[in-house]
Parts: C-alpha cells; sequence; structure tokens
C-alpha cells in the first residue's frame, strides 16, 4: 500500500470529523477528495486514530460497513437515524457530498469556519466533531492567550506520541493542578472506552504540556492507590464537576494519571 503523508493523514481525519449525523461516506470518496490512490489507505488512517472521529459513518463503495464492524457501526448509524436495508445504507440517500472548488473551500478544500476565542458546552454540542481540535488550534496559534477554558473553566494541551502510528497527538484536558503537579482523566465524556492518550501515555510516559503560555515536558504516572486515587479524584471533581456526572454514564473506572514536570 502507498506511503501515506502526515498532511494526508490529518485531511482524512479532518474529513471524516465534517461528516454530518445523519450522512455516510465511503472509503473511496475521501480517498478522491484527499488524492490518495487507494480507499484502503483511509481505512488504515481510521485504524489507527479514529477514536475522536465519527467513523461510523465510513462506509463501503457498495454502502456496507466494515466486517468486522458490522454490529457496532450499524447500531451507532441507526442511533442518527441511519437505517440500513440488507446490511447496505443507501448511498442514493445518505451520501456526504464533500464541498468542491468554488463552494466553501480553499483550492478543493475545506475552509473551517471562524472558531471561537473560548468554549462553551453549548459550542461543544453543536460540534461535537471539530471542536477538540479548533480548540487546540486557537489555543496554540494564541501562545496561549485565547481557548484556554470550557465553559469557563481553565484547560491545558496534553501533547503525547500515537502508541501505533508514532506521531504527535494533542488534546485538551481540564486543568486539574496540585502543588505543581497536573492530573489527566480519561473520562472521555463517560464514553465506554478510555481516550487514544491513555494508551499513548501508557507508551510513551514523557512528552509535553501546554498551560496557557507555559510549555514543560512532564512524566505521566497512571495512579494504582487506592488512597492517592481518591484524593486526585476528589480535586478532579472540584476543578470541572461533570467529571461525576461521567461516572454515572458507564462502569468503566476512569484512568488517572499524575503529570509532573522533569
Amino acid at each position: 500500500m502507498p506511503a501515506v503523508t502526515d498532511e494526508q493523514f490529518e485531511r482524512v481525519r479532518a474529513l471524516v470529523a465534517s461528516i454530518p449525523e445523519g450522512k455516510v461516506a465511503t472509503y473511496g470518496d475521501i480517498a478522491k477528495a484527499v488524492g490518495l490512490t487507494n480507499p484502503r489507505q483511509v481505512g488504515w488512517i481510521l485504524r489507527e486514530d479514529s477514536a475522536d472521529l465519527p467513523w461510523h459513518r465510513v462506509v463501503g463503495a457498495s454502502g456496507r460497513p466494515a466486517q468486522h464492524l458490522t454490529a457496532e457501526q450499524l447500531a451507532r448509524l441507526r442511533s442518527e437515524g441511519v437505517l440500513a436495508s440488507g446490511g447496505r445504507i443507501s448511498l442514493r440517500e445518505r451520501r456526504h457530498v464533500f464541498p468542491g472548488p468554488g463552494g466553501n473551500t480553499n483550492g478543493g478544500w475545506l475552509v473551517a469556519p471562524r472558531m471561537p476565542e473560548e468554549f462553551t458546552f453549548e459550542y461543544v454540542k453543536q460540534h461535537p466533531n471539530t471542536w477538540v481540535k479548533e480548540q487546540i488550534e486557537v489555543y496554540e496559534s494564541s501562545g496561549g492567550a485565547k481557548g484556554t477554558t470550557l465553559e469557563g473553566m481553565p484547560t491545558v494541551i496534553l501533547s503525547t506520541i500515537g502508541a501505533k502510528s508514532g506521531e504527535i497527538r494533542k488534546a485538551p484536558l481540564m486543568r486539574v493542578e496540585h502543588d505543581g503537579v497536573y492530573l489527566a482523566v480519561g473520562s472521555y465524556g463517560g464514553a465506554p472506552k478510555s481516550p487514544a492518550w491513555v494508551a499513548n501515555l501508557r507508551a510513551n510516559p514523557v512528552f509535553e504540556l501546554r498551560d496557557k503560555e507555559q510549555v514543560f515536558t512532564v512524566r505521566a504516572e497512571e495512579i494504582k492507590d487506592a488512597q492517592t486515587r481518591a484524593a486526585w479524584w476528589e480535586r478532579a471533581v472540584a476543578a470541572y464537576p461533570p467529571y461525576q456526572d461521567y461516572t454515572k454514564k458507564t462502569d468503566r473506572e476512569f484512568p488517572l494519571f499524575t503529570l509532573t514536570k522533569v
């Protein structure tokens, strides 16, 4: 399979993130929009890094879901009002058309809408698949002067190395800090699975954290001791009360990592 550049990797992710609820796109549609020669390259990218994307909205050329994910994918699509017939999604009815030249594009590529300087729960609700990337862009492009809060509560940007891809990955986290040590909470909004950065920290525990204008190297250590965990969890909920609500959405215990400057 031909190699994929970093730019193509991120463009595929951006396109998948742009597929609206109630619509689907094929691997071939995305490959063509990005300039890839093989739809399987899109499948590889989604296998590598799609935990934060609506991957279930990408189907085969026939409208069928991925064979190894059929049940889960059809269930997710069904929850969005997309029904299958004979195991297939009707592309005639549900196919998403990516903007082309002359539309909302820049040389055939999507032009991002104006992004807010600070992020709210309402904005997150309206842009569930793009707000993470947008906040990181605003936060970093402003040097930590903008995009630093969620609903008025402070955030930080955690950079990790992809456990599978080896590429740099970034995620905004709620700011939980005590005596100069930070905490990363793998809540993922109460989703059944942990966010991708959890596996990244377990594989490569030393990388980078940005807290507004400050950027420093940190070492992650997963908290296993029950007493230590209880103390940090209390701090986490105090900093961001919705964490407590997230625990009611899943039976999963959220991984907690201390992030200590090195």
